[in-house]
């Protein structure tokens, strides 16, 4: 996942060329026996996790979303079949920490960690953006819940602690993929009003009571400032928290219109949202200075197909409803110019 966003951001191949011969690795752990499916957490012995199966399914998400490859899709599918049927207490929704397999016969371990339901919920969003099947949506929201409820069930609705080390990075990692949720369009008003509060709650938390006075160092514990030397793995949660936060307020809008009465500091394109979608989708720009903005959609061959806007706007964040429901699947550029600056990104339609 690191080495893909790594390409995602500087397109330097030698990225992209270790992601996929580590995929190809990931993939060769799958096993039909014993467990009916799944992947390996190691090469040795027979013991199948979320740790090893969910970060497997947002990749081969990530990866289709990317380069459009259904077989990628497809072990995405497969693997998220295989994740509820396992790992997931129907009845109460609890994800377990894994299985093991001695002569055939599993024994399933109870241990919670907020990352096993990050990285669940985290694969169930990915597939929803894909498919927009609402049954993904739906997981996605009821594990979210059942994490609220185990791991900040006291009466500060906080993430309790669980400790440095590998633990440090499990509550950052839950509050990036529950913050991807709280912005899925298929939520109701009462359902993104409450995940926000919570996102919100713990950012507020953390910012004003977990942070040494006089430095943006994090503890591990999001209501107390930290003591002595620091764990990287908590500074990690706590930055990821603080960015969700962040990701959520700058999330794009439903519909045409100016977002608040922010003045931002640079000029800036953001990548579209939904993406891939089908057939609309929402681009947001922000203008440090007044002008005439032109944003014009492209198809592959470079030929202009949609014009979206041309016209003054004062300084701002804007958004812009894309319809493309007239177009065929497949990929488009869109750019955005003004006052001699121009900016490019990709989006993907897929019917």
């Amino acid at each position: 996942l690191a080495l893909l966003r790594s390409y995602e951001v500087t397109k330097v191949q030698e990225y992209l060329n270790e992601a996929n011969v580590l995929w190809q690795t990931i993939q060769g752990g799958w096993s039909d026996s014993p467990g009916g499916g799944g992947i390996q957490w190691e090469t040795q012995g027979i013991y199948k996790n979320v740790a090893a199966n969910a970060p497997a399914c947002i990749l081969a998400c990530k990866l289709y979303q990317d380069f459009g490859d259904t077989a990628d899709l497809a072990w995405a599918e497969r693997l998220h079949s295989w994740l509820p049927s396992h790992l997931v207490d129907s009845t109460t929704g609890v994800i377990l920490y894994g299985i093991t397999y001695t002569n055939g016969t599993g024994t399933p371990g109870y241990g919670s960690y907020s990352y096993n339901y990050g990285t669940y919920v985290g694969a169930c969003v990915h597939l929803y953006e894909i498919t927009k099947d609402t049954t993904y949506l739906h997981e996605a929201v009821t594990e979210a819940d059942t994490a609220e409820k185990i791991f900040a069930g006291g009466p500060d609705g906080i993430m309790k602690s669980e400790g440095t080390g590998d633990g440090g990075l499990f509550n950052g990692i839950f509050m990036y993929y529950f913050a991807r949720l709280t912005q899925q369009p298929g939520l109701s008003t009462g359902q993104r009003n409450q995940m926000e509060g919570f996102l919100l709650r713990n950012a507020d938390s953390l910012w004003n009571a977990g942070r040494r006075p006089g430095g943006e160092l994090f503890n591990d514990d999001w209501t107390v400032y930290p003591f002595g030397p620091v764990s990287l793995s908590v500074e990690l949660s706590g930055v990821t928290l603080i960015e969700a936060q962040a990701m959520v307020n700058d999330s794009v809008a439903t519909s045409v219109k100016p977002v608040g009465q922010i003045v931002p500091r640079r000029f800036r394109l953001f990548q579209n949202f939904p993406n891939p979608f089908n057939p609309s989708t929402v681009i947001k720009v922000s203008l440090m200075k007044s002008g005439t903005i032109t944003l014009d959609v492209y198809d592959i061959l470079g030929q202009m197909v949609y014009a979206v806007s041309n016209k003054f706007e004062p300084a701002g964040v804007y958004s812009f409803d894309v319809d493309m429901n007239k177009f065929p699947s497949g990929v488009y550029f869109y750019t955005l110019r003004t006052r001699g600056e121009s900016n490019t990104k990709k989006m993907l339609l897929l019917k």
